[in-house]
């Protein structure tokens, strides 16, 4: 009688506590027995294709759904699905292809497909070798002048679409002189244009990239010297020279330091004076030193000339 009294002792709680266990039981089992449905979007790529081709267009990615009970869901890492299409069979044009999905090993679920067709368009592969050329951006360092570019390889074969690479007209790689230092060679990637002058996508280049060694020399430094007019003869019988200036009064030549430092002056062309009656304008040409340059290789030289009083006329009346 002490047992059946302590088993039926506080009988309401134990009726409810064995009611919750049933409960969490019939829910357990609701969830490792009841199927439900998962949607991926899945990468899809190509295998199989043949030497000669080139895929131009194909859907990035296919939708999947996963039928399976909530634990097998939950231990499926979406980001290791692929999709694949075989193109072992492709010709150039468009091709409908059925994409398989490589199922997960350790899932026990139903898999399929949502996009059961998808249409993949192939090219022929299409080579063509071509020249590099070099395009510049920037501006060399103030002590720099750029010259030149060396490149190697001089050519590159493009390769790609039939149809992008007929639409190639040059192929450059692009120098920063802004970076460039003496005695360097620089990595630089190697690009394709089209009409447009841009670079054409689905278009590569054997090697990638080349080597460009500039050629650089020491800039050179300006000076401000004065002009200084040479000229020879003299005017005519009863006539005197005035006056003889030069326009520009000052020009900039351009050259190494070291020669532009002993030059003060620079001198231009003679001009025969000799029996003018008038004044004029000459157009002279300057003598610019060996090694030199200036941006105003001509000066205006203006003289001027008058005629000489003759001696007593001043005191004759008019």
């Amino acid at each position: 009688m002490a047992q059946v009294r302590r088993l039926i002792a506080n009988w309401p709680l134990k009726a409810a506590s064995l009611f919750v266990a049933i409960l969490l039981w019939f829910h357990v089992q609701d969830q490792t027995t009841s199927v439900e449905r998962e949607t991926y979007s899945v990468p899809l790529s190509a295998v199989n294709l043949g030497p000669d081709l080139v895929v131009t267009a194909m859907p990035k990615s296919v939708r999947v759904t996963c039928e399976a009970t909530r634990p097998a869901l939950e231990s499926i890492d979406p980001t290791r699905l692929i999709a694949e299409v075989d193109l072992s069979n492709a010709q150039p044009g468009r091709n409908q292809v059925v994409p398989q999905l490589r199922q997960p090993l350790n899932v026990r679920a139903k898999w399929e497909v949502r996009d059961p067709v998808v249409t993949v368009e192939v090219e022929r592969l299409q080579t063509s070798p071509h020249r590099v050329e070099i395009d510049t951006s920037g501006s060399p360092p103030a002590d720099l002048i750029y010259l030149s570019a060396t490149v190697d390889p001089e050519t590159v074969v493009v390769s790609g679409p039939a149809s992008k690479v007929r639409e190639v007209r040059r192929v450059r790689a692009v120098l920063n002189l802004s970076r460039v230092r003496p005695a360097t060679s620089y990595q630089l990637k190697v690009e394709a244009l089209g009409p447009d002058g841009r670079p054409l996508s689905m278009v590569g280049t054997e090697p990638s990239e080349v080597s460009v060694r500039p050629a650089l020399a020491p800039a050179l430094a300006p000076r401000i010297v004065s002009v200084t007019p040479r000229w020879t003869g003299t005017p005519a019988f009863g006539y005197r020279l005035v006056a003889v200036t030069a326009d520009p009064s000052q020009v900039a030549l351009t050259g190494k330091s070291q020669v532009l430092s002993g030059i003060a002056s620079v001198e231009t062309d003679p001009i025969d004076l000799d029996g003018i009656s008038a004044s004029r304008t000459y157009t002279v040409r300057l003598r610019v030193p060996e090694g030199v340059t200036t941006n105003n290789p001509t000066v205006q030289v203006r003289v001027r000339v008058e005629r000489i009083p003759e001696a007593g006329a001043d005191d004759q009346a008019p």
